[in-house]
């Protein structure tokens, strides 16, 4: 398995492109499309899905353009199928710059295996919020559920703090050398986050 990181849009959301011999998921294309389709085409892959921890704006701001040129499969929790057609919900009405709503083409539930990955639902920052987990490599990609020395927020529309407490305690019992890939900010381990928690 091959990760490439790329940092996009305003407030450097982290969208990865996962590379699994030839073919590969895209997880969180937030913005910057063209950038993400120019690294796609240069590493000469085809991209089969495109994965959204949750329906925010900074997670979901490229995934037309991608649909488009790539006719990659949208995947979303089904507590979030809604973000993707309604701008106050995602969030992009209070930027200024409004999605185009848009549907998903498969509903993910917790457990669900997309790929080599399983779906860890993991409400709280946003009701459909989800983790992506694959055991054999140790690699969790966390969405805004948790980050280094941080974890989601809880204000926006659809958060509730104890929810994202009880989705935290989930986390907590995956392996402690699990590497850790959040959607904004560095990589870090379940024990690193263990020991911020206290």
């Amino acid at each position: 398995m091959k990760i490439h990181m790329l940092e996009v849009g305003f407030n450097g959301t982290n969208s990865y492109l996962v590379e699994d011999n030839d073919s590969c998921i895209l997880i969180d294309p937030g913005a910057d499309g063209e950038k993400i389709l120019s690294l796609i085409q240069e590493e000469n892959l085809t991209l089969e899905k495109i994965i959204l921890t949750h329906g925010h704006f900074d997670h979901i701001g490229a995934v037309e353009y991608l649909r488009e040129g790539t006719g990659a499969k949208i995947f979303v929790h089904s507590e979030d199928k809604e973000y993707l057609m309604d701008e106050k919900k995602n969030l992009s009405f209070f930027t200024g710059d409004l999605i185009e709503p848009f549907t998903a083409d498969n509903l993910m539930e917790d457990g669900d295996m997309v790929g080599k990955f399983r779906v860890i639902h993991t409400p709280g920052h946003t009701p459909g919020s989800i983790c992506l987990y694959n055991e054999d490599e140790g690699v969790l990609f966390s969405g805004d559920t948790i980050f280094k020395n941080g974890y989601g927020r809880t204000d926006f529309p659809g958060g509730d703090l104890q929810v994202l407490i009880n989705s935290i305690k989930k986390l907590l019992e995956l392996p402690a050398d699990t590497v850790v890939y959040p959607g904004h900010g560095p990589a870090t381990t379940i024990a690193e986050f263990r020991l911020y928690i206290g």
